[in-house]
């Protein structure tokens, strides 16, 4: 006669939510976006959520972690000490100012940015364009972008807005890519149309750019593709490309590893006042 008995087993079961979790966190950025993206485009009561825009860069913060602003933030906290390490010890007892080989007179006065774009002018433009573009160059901030009223100036300078958009679209072909921008979106055209010359553009990032600027902030990859008519996988090329070569912050090209020297030795430094220990004291 067959018999019922009870008993009890424990067994070790994962649940499916912590293997979907586990799922996702191995996914990349990118494959997590395209997860993301997937998943809106089979359940249409999804939808994402805009994201604030840095208020730096004005990019997603996807395509913001890695800019150069954050960068120089970052590295901003820690000093660097090493510009005050020499290879060797001078001998201030034996200076004599007037040797050949003076260390300190060898010594390159360090150039702003200023006068690295006026540098550059004089030697593409002269005349009216030069005097104009001379005096432009005083209102290109630290982050490389042209911060001034056209009007306003135009009166200073008793200049038309003809010379004055002349001038400013000749700044705009100096180094670094992207300086005198008014914008972002023109920064990046500056630095797209650059790189097309230099034969290292991508046609579809400067049509993104151009075309879809507002979806691009977004990171709305599917409302681009559907826009300018292309696969999604090539946007995401695009966008890739945009992240990784343009610079939102111009200026950041004439620091490290924009290695310039001026071409006139007449800068180098010159000390004011030179004290000398001798046997009897310091003169």
């Amino acid at each position: 006669m067959p018999t019922q008995d009870q008993s009890q087993i424990q067994q070790q079961r994962i649940d499916p939510k912590i293997i979907q979790a586990n799922t996702l966190l191995q996914l990349s950025s990118l494959e997590l976006q395209e997860a993301i993206e997937q998943e809106i485009a089979e359940n249409p009561a999804l939808e994402m959520e805009d994201e604030e825009p840095c208020s730096t860069c004005e990019l997603s913060p996807i395509m913001c972690k890695d800019c150069y602003y954050q960068k120089q933030v970052e590295a901003a906290d820690e000093p660097d000490i090493s510009i005050y390490e020499v290879d060797t010890a001078f001998d201030f007892i034996s200076y004599d100012p007037d040797d050949d080989n003076d260390p300190i007179g060898s010594l390159q006065a360090e150039v702003s940015l200023h006068e690295y774009l006026r540098e550059q002018l004089r030697s593409v433009v002269t005349g009216r364009t030069l005097e104009v573009a001379d005096y432009l160059v005083n209102y290109v901030n630290d982050r490389g972008y042209f911060e001034a009223d056209f009007l306003e100036l135009t009166l200073e300078l008793d200049a038309t807005e003809e010379e004055m958009a002349e001038a400013l679209a000749v700044i705009q072909t100096l180094e670094p890519p992207g300086i005198a921008a008014r914008n972002l979106r023109e920064c990046m055209l500056i630095q797209l149309r650059y790189l097309a010359d230099q034969g290292k553009g991508h046609a579809l990032a400067e049509r993104i750019v151009r075309d879809c600027w507002e979806e691009m902030i977004g990171h709305r990859v599917t409302r681009i593709a559907r826009k300018l008519r292309t696969k999604p996988e090539l946007v995401r090329e695009a966008m890739a490309f945009i992240q990784t070569k343009l610079n939102p912050h111009p200026a950041g090209g004439f620091v490290a590893p924009h290695d310039y020297k001026p071409r006139d030795n007449k800068v180098s430094v010159r000390p004011d006042v030179i004290v000398r220990r001798t046997q009897v004291g310091y003169e």
